[in-house]
């Protein structure tokens, strides 16, 4: 029976060298489009780099800006975000905020993705920017006499500016945006998102469907482009074959951003 002793070490072995891979090696970032990491602080950095131009942008916000978080949760200033849940959560509430793709919260990313953060971000030319420092912020003061802040309608051009990646842009994707959920304005929400990314928006529609998990339909020679790459692990969606890039957000995506069950 020793052989089988051995057999069982060799397999529990292997089991265990391969969860440790999976941790350590299963990144979040495809190492060609823009990195994007959210500090929730207090104060709330977005830090993002394009490899292709080697160029990155420290953007600080201001703790009075009003961010409409992620789960139905309403408005919060930004300052006090990391107190009111998870650093996950105030993440993606600042991104989806500001209308970007956004690879974690700088503290929880992956380690594969920290070690390559590291790396890549020696190589790049940083600015940095006060957003309340510019005309990107409207402030105004509550009937209790708070200060607060929301973003300006310039945002959306500055946003396509800062965070656009070189290599979606030139690969000139257009996308159709289906909501096909009965919460109104969902479709719109991503197509912020996947514009300031360097991709265009040439629809956005609703469709009630019974659609659960978001679902990317493409014409199979882009199953393997970038921006398509980038679609999947954002919107966390299934890939299917169609004659057009198009994206069904379905209940899942509804769930995430109202909060409802």
């Amino acid at each position: 029976m020793k052989w089988y002793w051995k057999l069982v070490s060799v397999i529990i072995f292997f089991s265990i060298l391969f969860s440790l891979f999976s941790i350590l090696y299963s990144d979040e970032w495809d190492g060609r489009s823009r990195f994007t990491v959210v500090d929730v602080g207090p104060p709330v950095v977005v830090s993002s780099f394009d490899p292709a131009t080697h160029k990155g942008l420290h953007l600080q916000l201001p703790d009075e800006l009003e961010v409409v978080t992620s789960g139905g949760r309403g408005k919060l200033p930004a300052g006090s975000l990391v107190a009111a849940g998870s650093r996950s959560w105030a993440a993606e509430s600042v991104a989806s905020y500001l209308g970007i793709f956004h690879q974690g919260e700088q503290s929880q990313l992956k380690w594969r993705d920290k070690l390559r953060w590291w790396w890549s971000s020696r190589k790049v030319e940083w600015q940095t920017v006060d957003l309340g420092g510019g005309k990107w912020i409207n402030y105004h003061q509550t009937p209790d006499g708070v200060r607060v802040g929301e973003l300006a309608p310039n945002w959306e051009q500055v946003s396509g500016e800062w965070f656009i990646s070189l290599v979606i842009a030139q690969q000139q994707l257009s996308v159709k945006v289906v909501n096909t959920t009965p919460v109104a304005g969902l479709a719109a929400t991503a197509a912020r998102v996947i514009e300031s990314s360097g991709m265009k928006v040439i629809e956005v529609t609703n469709a009630l469907q019974e659609v659960d998990k978001c679902e990317l339909a493409a014409p199979t020679t882009l199953h393997k482009s970038v921006g398509v790459r980038l679609l999947l692990q954002q919107f966390h969606c299934d890939l299917e074959k169609g004659d057009q890039l198009t994206l069904y957000l379905g209940k899942q995506y509804q769930q995430w951003v109202t909060g409802e069950k």
